[in-house]
């Protein structure tokens, strides 16, 4: 069932990047008649944001509208390896995700939506680094 899965986001993924193949395209076309054109695109998926200004892709984690910021509270009754592997995976995430200039504002938004959350601060900070 995995392998399944894995085709259809590999598909997914191919099926974006030809949709970005065809903006380019049609980016250069627009900048040779002397119009100059921005654009951005999502994927199906909320984790990604990609942009295109002047041939520079830039990417950061993308959170719906709805996204109210909730999860897992510190002082919930929950196992305390749980509550570290969800900053762990949030930081990884953005690291993964996040262009260099995005990184930052991503590492802080992280912070403040855990500190909202009940984590220790130190905590926080301790993984990030």
């Amino acid at each position: 069932m995995e392998s399944l899965r894995g085709l259809g986001d590999l598909q997914r993924v191919n099926e974006f990047f030809l949709f970005v193949e065809k903006r380019i395209q049609r980016f250069d076309e627009s900048r040779f008649q002397g119009r100059e054109m921005k654009w951005s695109a999502s994927s199906s998926d909320d984790w990604a944001f990609f942009q295109r200004r002047d041939y520079e892709f830039s990417t950061s984690v993308y959170r719906k509208p709805t996204f109210t910021g909730q999860y897992l509270h510190w002082n919930s009754f929950s196992r305390h390896k749980r509550k570290i592997n969800i900053i762990g995976t949030l930081v990884h995430r953005a690291f993964m995700v996040c262009s260099k200039g995005k990184l930052d504002p991503e590492l802080d938004k992280i912070l403040s939506i855990l500190l909202e959350n009940g984590y220790p601060e130190n905590l926080i900070k301790s993984t990030i680094k």
